[in-house]
């Protein structure tokens, strides 16, 4: 047991002074396959094949007798054979017809001394006593973080071309009377309709929101009719309106709704006629009133000119006869209109 400790002591004594007087010479980037040769002044001292990543890896113990030398190093390339010398200032060097270049000053080879250079940049040396360090063998990897994406400026948006001035607008529509069936037919079962009415005006617009309007409206004729054993009648009613009227709105992009307010003056005829047996009896009433009216509409361009709108309104009846009669009419109506509606200029 005494000599075999012995024995091993000394072996590993001489391994780690084989390893700690070694020079080892490393040289990247070369072709995979191709030959790296060490020169010692004009001496071959090593040689080494190149991996498959382009490294060859030569040692050599030329300066085991001495504690140190000075160098130039050299690099010489031929085809698939790469060739380091290390040649000491005035040392003969060994011929050679190859690309050959310097890696310029004077360099200290110790008895443990580690080089390592880049066969694709000459002049890319690295060299230390000890070991060579792990980051001098492997390239700096690539910076794959994300781009940083540039802010995009803000696009200026287009300035929208302004609906305000003057208007002019005309639709059709459908409507009806609140009271009038209970007013023309009483307790007696009748039929009844709902006229087409029609209507237009003009407008202006101050601003995108607020603006003033004037129109024009055909309510159409409502008919009442009733047919008993005894007795038939109808009562038909045909009105207009002149209204003048607030808007105020909001607009977005090419739509505007809008609500509107304002008071009207209506023209009313109204006509029944009874027939009991042989006797035909008719009734003209001709009334007229003043009454507020309210609604809301939308508006929708299609072009700073030409637009398209839908409203609805309620409008009140409150006439009274031309001819001082007791009789009126007093009423509600509901309308419903759409149509074109038209900017008279540009502004």
């Amino acid at each position: 047991m005494r000599r075999s400790s012995v024995v091993v002591c000394a072996l590993y004594v001489v391994l780690g002074a084989t390893f700690a007087s070694a020079q080892t010479v490393i040289l990247r980037h070369m072709l995979p396959g191709s030959t790296l040769e060490l020169m010692l002044d004009a001496k071959q001292a090593a040689t080494a094949k190149a991996d498959a990543g382009g490294t060859a890896t030569v040692t050599t113990k030329n300066v085991d007798s001495r504690s140190q030398i000075d160098v130039n190093i050299w690099l010489e390339t031929c085809d698939d054979v790469y060739r380091v010398i290390l040649a000491t200032p005035g040392a003969p060097m060994p011929a050679g017809g190859c690309r050959r270049s310097q890696i310029g000053g004077v360099y200290v080879v110790q008895r443990k001394t580690s080089i390592v250079i880049d066969a694709s940049n000459a002049s890319s040396l690295l060299i230390r006593p000890g070991p060579a360090y792990s980051s001098w063998l492997t390239d700096a990897r690539p910076d794959v973080s994300k781009p940083v994406k540039e802010a995009e400026s803000p696009v200026a948006s287009k300035p929208q071309s302004p609906l305000t001035g003057p208007i002019a607008f005309g639709g059709v529509g459908l409507g009806t009377a609140l009271h009038f069936d209970e007013q023309a037919c009483g307790t007696v079962t009748c039929s009844w309709n709902v006229p087409i009415q029609f209507g237009g005006g003009v407008g202006w617009w101050f601003n995108d929101f607020f603006g003033v309007e004037g129109r024009y409206g055909y309510l159409g004729t409502l008919t009442a009719t009733a047919n008993e054993s005894d007795f038939q009648f109808s009562t038909t009613r045909e009105a207009g309106f002149l209204s003048v009227a607030g808007r105020a709105g909001l607009r977005k992009g090419r739509f505007r709704p809008f609500g509107r307010a304002g008071m009207s003056l209506d023209r009313t005829t109204q006509t029944t006629t009874q027939t009991m047996g042989d006797s035909t009896e008719t009734l003209a009433v001709r009334a007229r009133g003043w009454a507020p009216v309210f609604g809301g509409g939308l508006e929708v361009w299609l072009s700073p000119r030409l637009g398209l709108f839908a409203d609805a309104q309620r409008l009140g009846f409150k006439s009274k006869d031309e001819r001082d009669s007791p009789i009126d009419i007093n009423d509600t109506l509901f309308t419903a209109q759409a149509g074109v509606t038209v900017r008279l200029r540009r502004r």
